[in-house]
């Protein structure tokens, strides 16, 4: 699903958003997505938004496009000029007016399996019970 599809599901406004945000770095986008594959999640509905800034690297355009996403739905969003990272990183903070939250994730990161869970008892210790 394209990143303009997140307005029209209503329902996201619920959720917890994983944002995966890159740039021309192929190998960390493998990495930070792997560590989410095997990540343990509540449900099978978990919204993933990639994201990666205009670099012309077509082969990591097509990895996130490709990329399979099972716990929920997957949008993607291919900046069509480059923004940098400052302008990139608000843009997908601009994301929290659709969702719930949002996690935030820069493709040189890897996450912990437990991480989704950690981010959930901390919405829930500060008041902003999921579910």
């Amino acid at each position: 699903m394209n990143i303009a599809d997140i307005n029209k599901d209503l329902q996201n406004k619920e959720k917890v958003a994983i944002i995966c945000v890159g740039y021309n770095r192929i190998k960390s986008m493998k990495r930070l997505l792997g560590s989410l594959l095997k990540a343990v999640y509540p449900s099978k509905d978990i919204p993933l938004v990639i994201s990666v800034d205009c670099s012309g690297d077509t082969e990591l355009y097509e990895y996130v496009k490709e990329f399979e996403w099972p716990f929920g739905r997957k949008y993607v969003n291919i900046q069509e000029k480059r923004l940098g990272l400052k302008d990139h990183i608000y843009q997908c903070g601009e994301l929290t007016n659709q969702f719930k939250a949002i996690i935030l994730l820069e493709d040189d990161l890897f996450v912990s399996p437990f991480f989704y869970s950690y981010v959930l008892k901390t919405l829930d210790k500060y008041g902003m019970i999921v579910g």
